[in-house]
């Protein structure tokens, strides 16, 4: 999860990515799965408000469905991801679109290696 001293960037995508994996696995059978993060300069807040998650009522959504587990531990790990200044509002420059995807792609990593097969 987490390393040390992520930037705000890298947590939004970490972030990002939690609530993207959240809301798929809320989701009926067959939904779309998680794809990569596309890397344009949109903020990181905008990018979480477009996505319309609801975290409390996906993990009702997941319960019977063989996926609470993982999902009960997403839900737990957020404010963990929240960066310290705020999830950051402003465009993003290039360096910063990086350190976003970067912390999109770590995350989903470390999902798939603690939860093997929820992700296909």
């Amino acid at each position: 999860m987490p390393e040390e001293k992520e930037s705000g960037h890298r947590l939004a995508g970490r972030l990002y990515a939690t609530l993207r994996v959240l809301k798929h696995l809320g989701a009926p059978a067959g939904a779309a799965p998680v794809e990569e993060v596309r890397e344009d300069k949109t903020g990181p807040a905008e990018r979480i408000r477009d996505l319309r998650s609801e975290p409390f009522r996906e993990l009702l959504a997941v319960r019977g469905n063989g996926r609470r587990e993982a999902a009960v531990e997403l839900f737990r790990s957020l404010p963990d991801l929240l960066p310290p200044q705020g999830v950051p509002t402003a465009t993003m420059n290039p360096q910063e679109i990086r350190e976003f995807a970067e912390g999109h792609r770590a995350q989903l990593t470390d999902i798939k290696e603690k939860f093997p097969g929820l992700l296909k």
